[in-house]
């Protein structure tokens, strides 16, 4: 009996969604349709220049992989080796990604759900390399639009830099003037943050920012990841 594709689990997203990822990115999450098999996960996935070419000693060695409670969300660690100055795999390989070329994200065969279903054919995820995002995150720099209260309108807001997709669920909020947390769904979309209401929003409800905010190469609101040694 053939098995339609349609019923085998697929990589339902890719985050960051941006197309140019900054030079010294630290994580990438990617998003299946189901719970997937844990075991050996890293062996299926892999970076590739735009000829092809396998980059080596790039992500963390994990062989289950780093995944989320419910076994749909595997996050992508760079080697924080290759990201920070002055440390030996700095030094000796130099850095992962090099502005102004382009990678592809590969996630290969041998990556199944829960149940045994071979991942569905996907990608190669293409992407370039832009600056590095190396200052801390800087709240004040960024455009929000207005909360109306009583609309369902979303607050969106735009950074200027790509969060941290999984950060930003729990790192950004919408508060009442009692402080409690108005429910709200968070996508992340590029270096846009979309805060969609399920219920009307109330007087005086404003965005909450967490100090643990991140965005995808370990910078915070109050430090940079990388930071001077000594």
């Amino acid at each position: 009996m053939e098995i339609l594709s349609a019923n085998l689990p697929r990589v339902l997203a890719l985050h960051p969604s941006h197309t140019a990822w900054p030079a010294n990115i630290l994580r990438v999450h990617v998003v299946f349709d189901c719970e997937m098999n844990p075991m050996a996960a890293l062996a299926s996935i892999r970076i590739e220049t735009s000829d092809g070419e396998p980059l080596r000693s790039v992500l963390v060695d994990l062989p289950d992989g780093l995944w989320s409670p419910d076994g749909r969300i595997l996050t992508l660690l760079f080697h924080p080796g290759r990201l920070k100055r002055g440390l030996r795999a700095h030094e000796l390989l130099g850095k992962a990604l090099q502005p102004g070329r382009a990678y592809r994200l590969v996630i290969g065969p041998g990556l199944t759900d829960i149940d045994g279903r071979d991942l569905s054919p996907t990608g190669p995820f293409v992407f370039e390399v832009g600056p590095p995002q190396d200052a801390p995150i800087d709240p004040f720099t960024w455009e929000v639009s207005e909360l109306v209260p009583g609309g369902f309108a979303p607050l969106v807001v735009t950074t200027g830099t790509i969060l941290d997709a999984l950060s930003a669920l729990g790192g950004l909020g919408v508060v009442s003037p009692a402080g409690g947390r108005h429910p709200v769904s968070v996508l992340v979309e590029g270096t846009k943050v979309i805060l969609v209401p399920r219920f009307a929003w109330p007087d005086g409800a404003r965005l909450r920012i967490s100090p643990g905010l991140e965005d995808v190469c370990g910078n915070r609101v109050d430090h940079a990841f990388e930071r001077p040694f000594g």
